[in-house]
């Protein structure tokens, strides 16, 4: 129930647990993947807007590697955290996948399942993408977007069906 932390509210859970208060959790981390400080931040507040404080309140050094979801890595936030010297690894926010199968590499993952990667550096040379491929995943969405639209074509049915009724 998280009574005794201030900083728990209810939010966006990621998770769809909107029963539930949420914190968020930062760290800082040494080379050797050991926490070295943490952080609990407030739960209810829109994550892309809170990098600056974050980064700030753990006293992350210039230069550090700074991990974030595509949830937290804005193009303003990528800017900010190029400008203040830092590294940062992140999820894309974009839509569109743009993928070569024919410049990708193929590698096992941990579970065994061959996964394609393709590295592309920008134009300036400062950043490097890699997209990745793997049928596994695009079985996974492949389901998930026949659900939403078994689900969509069912509620357009019951409207239809709506129609058809007296003061429907």
């Amino acid at each position: 129930t998280a009574q005794g932390n201030p900083k728990a509210a209810r939010g966006r859970s990621k998770e769809k647990r909107y029963e539930c208060p949420l914190v968020t959790l930062g760290l800082v981390l040494n080379g050797n993947g050991f926490i070295e400080r943490s952080q609990t931040f407030a739960g209810n507040a829109a994550e892309v807007k809170t990098l600056q404080e974050m980064l700030t309140g753990l006293r992350t050094p210039a230069g550090a590697l700074v991990v974030m979801d595509a949830g937290i890595a804005s193009e303003a936030n990528l800017a900010w955290l190029v400008e203040q010297g830092y590294r940062y690894l992140a999820v894309s926010r974009r839509r569109t996948r743009q993928f070569n199968a024919s410049a990708a590499v193929t590698i096992e993952s941990a579970g065994q399942q061959a996964i394609q990667i393709e590295r592309v550096l920008s134009a300036d040379g400062k950043e490097v993408q890699l997209y990745c491929y793997s049928s596994a995943r695009e079985q996974k969405e492949a389901a998930i977007a026949r659900r939403l639209c078994t689900r969509l074509e069912q509620g357009l049915e019951k409207l239809a069906a709506g129609l058809s009724k007296p003061r429907g």
